[in-house]
This record gives C-alpha cells, structure tokens and sequence, in this order.
C-alpha cells in the first residue's frame, strides 16, 4: 500500500505545471485608450503579467485556471475586473486573486497574460508581490517595484 502512495505522490509531483519566463510590466492609458510602458506609480493604470505555462506530458489535457495576485506596498489586495477567489493547494487557505483566467491546457507549451487594470491612477509607489496560481499552487513568486 504504501509503494502505491508513493507511486502516486510521485505521479501528483510529475503532472503539476511550471510556468517560466515571467515578464512583468505596468502602463498608463493615454487618452486615445492606447497603452504605453511607465513604471511611475502616479501614472500606471495596468499591471501586466505575461508567461510561459511549461510543455508537461503527464499531466491532463483540459480546462485550468490560472490566478494572477498582486499586493500592494500596504500588504492590500489589488482587486480587478475579472478577481476571484480559490483555495490554495498549498497553504489550504482562502486566497483573493487580482484577475483569472480559464485555459485549455493541451499538454504543450502555452503563454498566458494576466492583469490588473484601473481607470483611475491610485497606485502608489514602492514594492508590489506578483503571484501567479495554476490549479490552486503557487507557481510563480516576485516583486516588482513602481517610483
């Protein structure tokens, strides 16, 4: 029995996704509503996270959804349009997300971009934590800084 446990832990372990190549931008809207890159607080109305979800043989093709979380400087929540709300698979905690979004997974590589997106500027600047959550694990874990 416990051989079997194992097997399948090792199995659970295999088939989790990566993500890779993690770029982080923020932008301000100009009045045409065209996006350009800033990285002045005071000027951002995007925070923008775009990857790479990794090629895995494994693990089942099919629906999943991916959680983007950013925190401001405050330790608060940034809140968006698309938000939501899971159970972390790690922590079993109730985890607030900035935006989601539901993918196909195919088993190949696949980029994804997520982001958090305000009319009003109301950022303000220092250092944010950018999470990034494929089927309630934690993938991805940095910071990104706005002047």
């Amino acid at each position: 029995m416990s051989k079997k446990n194992n097997l399948e832990q090792k199995v659970t372990t295999a088939s989790q996704l990566k993500a890779e190549y993690v770029k982080v931008t923020s932008f301000k809207k100009k009045s045409s509503g065209k996006f350009v890159e800033s990285v002045l607080a005071k000027r951002t109305n995007k925070i923008e996270a775009c990857f790479t979800v990794m090629d895995n043989k494994v693990a089942p093709s099919g629906d999943r959804l991916v959680y983007l979380r950013i925190t401001a400087p405050n330790g608060k929540i940034l809140m968006g349009l698309s938000k939501g709300l899971f159970v972390s698979g790690t922590a079993k905690d109730t985890v607030y997300a900035t935006s989601n979004i539901k993918i196909n997974y195919t088993g190949e590589k696949q980029n994804v971009c997520l982001a958090y997106e305000n009319d009003e500027r109301i950022l303000e600047n220092g250092t944010y934590t950018i999470e990034l959550y494929l089927d309630n694990n934690l993938i991805h874990s940095s910071t990104y800084v706005l002047r």
